[in-house]
């Protein structure tokens, strides 16, 4: 197999990410596209729904039905939205697959009659067993993929930074995930996930937006969570902040040609991964569920996987966010049972190595990166991932016992 046929597929609730050829790994996704998938409403009609039933179901055999990425802004149809991934549960299997298969056929190009791309998709680690099973059915059955590699998220982004043990935190769209991970071994019972993301803080920077009278007023109409998202993402908007005169308490942006000044909301967006309460959501604080999530381990280990923690996930671009963790988590250190005189009683962060120069600091990609890596080492060797002899001799089961 050639490494610019090999495929790495990283679905996250809001995006998917991907590459076709992984020889240079220093380098963002070829693609990314929305995890939301576009179903067209088709009309009803009373006197042939039978035959309207049948077009629909070919419609759907055929992908015609479903509609992704840019074409989901075009107002030509009506369109039911789909995001087949929901708190990292997937609630909409045949929209999902119809997304794979559109990114494979029809973006990657890749024909399913003569497939020769095999696939290394990234998965929580938290997917059952009969989802993984289905997946591997979809790849090869439907996909004809000629090899499948199931690789967990947090092991990628923990590869992704150069290292085998830590405390990955993703703190994705729809929900955060803490896993501690020792010796390349997930630790499946110390890892942690919130019903908490990105999500909630747009909804919640929203919510502080519209107590701005000012901007309220300079907007004209209800703020929207796409200019909250926009707040969010941009260079003004800061964690651990306290306005001074050098850090004026109201910042200027242009959204979409037009100038708006934000006051201190930029500052508090993400107060809810402290306090959960504040969007109404029931769940440890995020500094909590660290502290649960390390102190689960075995003691002699708690010390390495304070000082190799991987912040991840769309959310961890949010400047300040390290500093403001790492002040929640000193009085768990300070308590720490497991930690002696000399050890070191901070949290110290991991991020890419630097020769990768285009990725260095973008630990939103680790996982990404990892995954890449791990691709160019298991498939040139059957022995290392799924092929299809395997799927042919033993079907989906084979999951649980290669690759």
């Amino acid at each position: 197999m050639k490494e610019d046929h090999f495929v790495v597929i990283n679905t996250g609730s809001s995006v998917v990410k991907v590459v076709k050829g992984v020889h240079d790994t220093n380098k963002t996704p070829q693609l990314t596209i929305p995890t939301l998938v576009g179903k067209e409403v088709l009309e009803q009609k009373d006197n042939d729904n039978a035959d309207l039933e049948e077009e629909n179901q070919e419609a759907i055999k055929k992908g015609k039905q479903y509609v992704f990425g840019p074409q989901l802004d075009e107002p030509a149809s009506e369109l039911s939205l789909i995001r087949p991934v929901e708190r990292g549960w997937i609630e909409d299997w045949e929209a999902l697959e119809q997304l794979w298969r559109h990114i494979l056929v029809k973006e990657l190009k890749i024909k399913r009659s003569k497939n020769d791309s095999p696939v290394l998709l990234t998965i929580p680690t938290f997917w059952p067993k009969d989802y993984r099973e289905r997946i591997t059915q979809f790849f090869f059955e439907t996909m004809n993929v000629p090899g499948l590699y199931l690789a967990e998220e947090p092991l990628m982004a923990l590869y992704g930074c150069g290292i085998v043990s830590g405390t990955v935190i993703d703190i994705g769209h729809t929900y955060t995930e803490i896993t501690p991970i020792i010796d390349n071994t997930v630790q499946y019972h110390a890892a942690q996930v919130l019903p908490l993301g990105g999500r909630d803080i747009d909804q919640y920077l929203v919510e502080l937006l519209k107590q701005d009278s000012e901007l309220c007023l300079a907007y004209g109409e209800e703020i929207p969570v796409e200019f909250a998202r926009f707040v969010k993402e941009s260079e003004i908007c800061a964690m651990n902040v306290e306005p001074t005169d050098e850090v004026k308490d109201r910042a200027e942006i242009e959204y979409k040609s037009k100038k708006f000044m934000i006051g201190d909301a930029r500052f508090r967006c993400a107060e809810p991964l402290f306090d959960p309460s504040l969007v109404g959501v029931q769940c440890l604080s995020l500094p909590e569920a660290i502290h649960l999530a390390i102190f689960s381990c075995e003691p002699e280990k708690r010390a390495t996987l304070w000082e190799n923690v991987i912040l991840t996930g769309g959310v961890s671009k949010l400047k300040g966010l390290k500093d403001s963790l790492q002040s929640s988590l000193s009085p768990f250190l300070a308590n720490s049972e497991n930690l002696g005189d000399n050890q070191n009683r901070e949290v110290k962060f991991g991020k890419i190595p630097d020769y990768f120069t285009q990725l260095k600091e973008r630990t939103e990609f680790a996982s990404f990166l990892g995954a890449s890596i791990v691709a160019k080492l298991v498939f040139p060797d059957p022995k290392s991932h799924i092929t299809k002899v395997d799927y042919n001799e033993s079907g989906p089961s084979i999951i649980h016992t290669k690759g």
